[in-house]
């Protein structure tokens, strides 16, 4: 039996991987690719390697699997994208970046590598989209129903008569699909007069009609209407603004206090302006239309990844 115990055990050993200081390691790839894009930007005669694809191409394999691993933290992301392009991400005082890897004159393999960096970048902001969604759809649900709650002992308490009664409580024998709809009818009113139940706290309400405003202007769908902000006296998102794409999207959480206490201090300490203006989706469009102009492509590999980028930039139904 002990036996037995024992073989178990030695083979259960065997499928744990041995311990590895996968921070350290991120630490020294992000510097040396930093470096290596710094003296790469010099014109060397004799790069590390024999040819910038040896000296670049691992150190981005690299990058690309910790940015899929999920171990880049947000300032490894912004470092990232300085040195993707200083010109677009770059912050407005910086000087320490004048040529990132956009500028430079690449090799296919280079080329091919990057386009997997961006197109795991625009997963990156999808699933922050996603994690913005669900963690205001968690909070306001939550704050809803408490309300609810909270208005249902209201009425029962209460002595109203039986016609008033039953139309305060038509709300609570609503199956929660017709709830919903009701909820969701906000955007279709444009003078807020019967938008939700009166009784509903006016700070739920404005937490909803924030949310969809921001998604709105961030979307790049409409501008943000100025009354809700004047009520609220809250800062009008100006798009002219020139912030970073990813701490637009986190920004969501912070303008509906979202208990997010250490992310909204990484972002708000940490926050990258733009120096153009662009964002990560103007830069893929750019580079790769560039890409296919300038020069001759050779590798099948290649096309087809470049056309997968720029396609994914337009498929706005499955981002």
């Amino acid at each position: 039996m002990l036996i037995v115990i024992f073989k178990v055990d030695r083979e259960r050993k065997l499928l744990v991987p041995p311990p590895f200081n996968v921070s350290s390691l991120k630490e020294y790839i992000m510097t040396s690719l930093t470096d290596a894009i710094e003296k790469s930007s010099r014109h060397l005669r004799d790069p590390t390697g024999g040819t910038y694809a040896n000296w670049l191409v691992p150190l981005l394999q690299l990058v690309d699997a910790f940015l899929v691993m999920g171990t880049l933290e947000v300032n490894d992301i912004q470092q990232l994208l300085r040195l993707i392009d200083p010109t677009s991400f770059g912050l407005e005082n910086e000087e320490n970046f004048t040529e990132g890897l956009l500028e430079m004159t690449l090799d296919e393999p280079v080329k091919l590598q990057l386009c997997h960096i961006l197109q795991h970048l625009c997963d990156y902001q999808l699933q922050y989209r996603i994690e913005s969604l669900i963690t205001f759809s968690e909070e306001f649900v939550g704050r809803l129903q408490a309300d609810q709650k909270r208005r249902y002992q209201v009425l029962k308490e209460s002595s109203l008569p039986p016609a008033l009664m039953a139309k305060k409580t038509r709300e609570f024998r609503c199956p929660p699909k017709d709830q919903m709809q009701a909820l969701l009818n906000f955007k279709n009113d444009l003078n807020e007069t019967i938008v939700f139940n009166e009784d509903i706290e006016e700070e739920i309400k404005n937490m909803l009609k924030i949310f969809h405003s921001n998604l709105l202007v961030l979307q790049q769908v409409v501008e943000t209407r100025p009354v809700i902000y004047q009520q609220l006296n809250v800062n009008e998102i100006d798009r002219s603004e020139q912030i970073s794409l990813f701490s637009r999207l986190l920004e969501i959480l912070i303008r509906h206090a979202i208990k997010q206490k250490q992310e909204e201090n990484i972002i708000i300490e940490k926050q990258l302006t733009l120096k153009s203006g662009k964002t990560l989706c103007d830069v893929i469009k750019e580079t790769v239309i560039k890409w296919g102009r300038i020069t001759h492509i050779n590798d099948p590999n290649l096309i087809r990844e470049m056309f997968k980028l720029i396609y994914n930039q337009y498929d706005g139904i499955q981002r």
